[in-house]
C-alpha cells in the first residue's frame, strides 16, 4: 500500500511470461501495469489475474508508460477496482493503453476481460492515449488490437470510452473492440458513439463509427 505519487503496486518491464494473481494493490500512482524502460526489452505474455485494485490518483490497469519497445499478448482478467479517484489528467482509467516514447512502438494484442469496476471518477473507465508521460506534451506509437470484454461499473462518473493523440503522423490506432462493457447499468452500444456523456475523442487517426467494433449482448445486465 502506498500513498504517494510514485508509489506504483505492481508493474513488469520488459519481461516475458509473467503472472501476477490475488493480489489487492492501493496506491497514489498506477496499481497493476506493464511497461517497457529499456532500448532492447519488449514486454510479452503476461497475465493479471484475479487482483483487486484502489488508485487514489492514477490508473488501475493498463499498459503504460515508458513504451520504448513493443508491449503484447497482455491479458487482465478477472480484476476488480474499488476505487478509481483520479481526476487530474483525461489520460486516466481503470482499463487503459498509454504511450508515447517511441514512434516504433506497438501495443498489440491486449485484453481487458471482466474487470468489476464499484467506483470510477477517471475520465473513462476505458482509455486509449497516445501523449507524453504523465498526460503532457506530445507522444507516438501504435496500437492495435485491444479487446475490451465483459466489463462492468456500477458507478462511473466519468465516460465508457476516451482516444486522444497529441501527434498524429506517427500514431496509429485501430482494431478496438468491445464485447459486453456496461456502465451505471447500460450496455455500451452502437448508439453510445453519439453520447458525449459516454465517448469522447481528441484525435484524427481513430474514427470511432469505422475503427470500433462494438458487440452487444443485453443478457450481461
Amino acid at each position: 500500500m502506498g500513498y504517494r505519487v510514485f508509489s506504483d503496486g505492481v508493474m513488469l518491464s520488459d519481461c516475458c511470461g509473467g503472472l501476477v494473481e490475488n493480489c489487492f494493490v492501493r496506491t497514489g500512482d498506477d496499481a497493476f501495469e506493464t511497461k517497457s524502460t529499456t532500448k532492447t526489452g519488449k514486454t510479452d505474455k503476461i497475465l493479471f489475474r484475479n487482483n483487486a485494485a484502489w488508485t487514489d490518483k492514477a490508473v488501475a490497469y493498463g499498459c503504460v508508460y515508458e513504451s520504448n519497445q513493443d508491449t503484447e499478448n497482455v491479458r487482465f482478467e478477472n480484476n476488480s477496482v474499488g476505487f478509481a479517484l483520479g481526476t487530474w489528467s483525461k489520460h486516466l482509467g481503470c482499463n487503459v493503453i498509454q504511450m508515447g516514447d517511441n514512434p516504433e512502438a506497438t501495443m498489440h494484442d491486449i485484453a481487458f476481460v471482466g474487470t468489476e469496476i464499484y467506483t470510477s471518477r477517471n475520465q473513462a473507465i476505458c482509455n486509449i492515449y497516445i501523449g507524453g508521460s504523465g498526460g503532457r506534451g506530445e507522444g507516438w506509437g501504435k496500437v492495435r488490437n485491444i479487446l475490451f470484454k465483459d466489463i462492468r461499473a456500477e458507478n462511473n462518473r466519468g465516460l465508457v470510452l476516451y482516444v486522444q493523440t497529441y501527434e498524429n503522423e506517427r500514431s496509429e490506432i485501430k482494431d478496438i473492440r468491445f464485447e459486453n462493457v456496461v456502465s451505471n447499468g447500460k450496455v455500451f452500444d452502437k448508439k453510445s458513439i453519439g453520447n458525449e456523456k459516454l465517448y469522447a475523442a481528441s484525435t484524427r487517426v481513430f474514427d470511432a463509427e469505422k475503427d470500433l467494433s462494438i458487440i452487444e449482448n443485453p443478457t450481461c445486465l
